[in-house]
């Protein structure tokens, strides 16, 4: 059974959820994606790569880092995300569930966390800005 089930999972620790690829990558070329839209105020800064993938960090004035990050079937290779003091939502981004944590300090950044339709690609998008914002940068990602 474990064959059949294999992509990005979530698993809880104490204090943060790591997102990690179980199971065997395809064959298929993956895909390259960027961010279509920022918030106003956003620049581009770099793009760093990471194990199957990118991360595309943007800066505006006041020092605020935005963050578009993806990963596709790589090996040891995850996300982590803190879960002490923050707050938890499941959100949809273009029809796909996503999982939204948002902090209760307003100068940490928010972060979502969602994964294609096939689950071999894994997208975090995190800022520190409202989450309506966060959605939409999310929901305007170009493959």
């Amino acid at each position: 059974a474990r064959e059949a089930v294999f992509g990005w999972v979530r698993e809880q620790y104490e204090s943060f959820y790591e997102y990690f690829y179980d199971g065997h990558p395809g064959n298929d070329e993956p895909a390259t994606y960027s961010p279509g839209w920022m918030p106003d105020g956003f620049e581009y800064a770099t793009t760093l790569e990471i194990a199957g993938g990118e991360v595309y960090i943007y800066t505006n004035a006041n020092g605020a880092i935005a963050q578009f990050s993806y990963s596709t079937t790589p090996d040891n290779f995850g996300f982590y995300v803190e879960t002490v003091d923050y707050e938890h939502r499941t959100v949809y981004i273009n029809g796909l569930v996503g999982d939204l944590y948002i902090p209760y300090d307003d100068s940490l950044s928010s972060e979502l966390l969602w994964r294609d339709s096939t689950g071999n690609t894994i997208f975090s998008v995190s800022a520190p800005i409202e989450e309506a914002l966060l959605i939409k940068i999310a929901e305007h990602i170009e493959k």
